[in-house]
């Protein structure tokens, strides 16, 4: 699914969910808070880039261009109550 410019997607965590992002389109901003609180910023800006997203990191995706696509790959199938949406629980 591709996207409209400045939507933001994530904004969540997987309790045992690992997951790599890989962009196929576009430019996105990607903010990876880990259960330290420490932000990492990354320009997610190169078609093919991916990034390794571990269990009980938040993310936060901010789509810069329209149309911008990106690649969700998951070891684990779709678990509702392996979302953490509360970022005080990490």
């Amino acid at each position: 699914t591709s996207s409209k410019k400045s939507i933001v997607r994530g904004e969540h965590a997987h309790k045992k969910c690992r997951q790599i992002l890989c962009l196929i389109g576009g430019k996105a901003n990607l903010e990876i808070t880990n259960k330290y609180k420490k932000k990492r910023k990354i320009i997610f800006d190169k078609i093919g880039m991916m990034f390794d997203i571990k269990p009980r990191n938040w993310v936060k995706i901010k789509m810069l261009k329209k149309n911008t696509i990106i690649l969700v790959l998951c070891d684990r199938e779709y678990e509702r109550s392996d979302y953490i949406f509360n970022k005080n629980e990490l």
